[in-house]
């Protein structure tokens, strides 16, 4: 198993992991190729975008992405999208503990991320240390 930088040259990989992750339950959305590689490809791009790929047997099986974001109280992560091809096997603890050690090293205070609520979801992060926000909501307006 390795554990390495996101590359924009790997995208149809991404895209892959990405479709298989969330067309299975808890979320099944239906998404597409051509919308995965979109919202993939936007978060690529930024200087101040940052990802980890795990590959297993040199094929990518999950990816976590997320951006930086300075703050008055230190820079802070937003993960914003974090999927695993193969559930179960350890394969997403790997990943975002990789993660934290290297937002620990860049000096990152804080890191965020938005999810369904859930023991598959919510209590996932919860068991791993993080807390849901009791202060603070997510809203929406559909246009």
């Amino acid at each position: 198993m390795e554990i390495r930088p996101m590359d924009g040259k790997h995208l149809d990989a991404y895209v892959r992991v990405f479709l298989e992750a969330f067309a299975a339950p808890p979320w099944n959305e239906p998404w597409t190729a051509e919308t995965a590689r979109q919202r993939l490809a936007q978060f690529l791009q930024p200087a101040h975008a940052f990802g980890l790929e795990l590959r297993e047997d040199g094929e990518v099986i999950a990816f976590l992405l997320g951006r930086n974001e300075a703050y008055y109280d230190g820079p802070r992560f937003f993960i914003e999208e974090f999927c695993c091809a193969r559930r179960g096997g350890g394969y997403g603890s790997k990943l975002l503990g990789a993660l934290e050690t290297e937002l620990v090293r860049q000096g990152v205070v804080r890191a965020y991320l938005m999810t369904i609520r859930g023991d598959d979801t919510e209590g996932y992060y919860n068991r791993r240390g993080y807390v849901t926000d009791p202060e603070n909501i997510w809203m929406y307006k559909v246009f």
